[in-house]
């Protein structure tokens, strides 16, 4: 691919000097002629994109993707509600701090089942 890319960007080049810059001669005046100016830079295009395809293929052939994945998965950090599990404190909520306790989540001394219950609570304080 590489290759093929070269060769048309060179065959591109070639074509739009002939026929961009130096033109075809009509009766001694130099006139450019648009087909083969089209044709030349879809060419020198092309080629640039076969290059560029090559290369970035190249590249990801080269990394080493089960080693990537190990790391990735080695590096794993526990979720931060597990860890804030184990310390009481859940999150704040609108300026409530909620708290894990024995037997449930606590806003303000308040005890409710879960969290989504104690968020509810905490949207009732601004309603009223």
């Amino acid at each position: 691919m590489d290759l093929i890319g070269w060769c048309l960007f060179a065959i591109g080049a070639l074509l739009l000097v002939l026929f961009a810059f130096i033109g075809i001669d009509v009766n001694g005046i130099s006139i450019t002629n648009l087909a083969g100016t089209l044709v030349g830079s879809t060419m020198m295009i092309s080629g640039a994109v076969f290059v560029a395809g090559s290369r970035i293929e190249t590249t990801l052939r080269s990394i080493d993707w089960d080693r990537r994945k190990q790391t990735t998965v080695s590096n794993a950090r526990p979720s931060s509600p597990t860890q804030s599990r184990q310390s009481g404190h859940i999150k704040n909520f609108k300026g409530y701090e909620l708290t894990q306790g024995e037997g449930g989540v606590y806003v303000n001394g308040n005890k409710f089942s879960n969290v989504l219950e104690a968020e509810q609570w905490v949207r009732e304080q601004f309603r009223s």
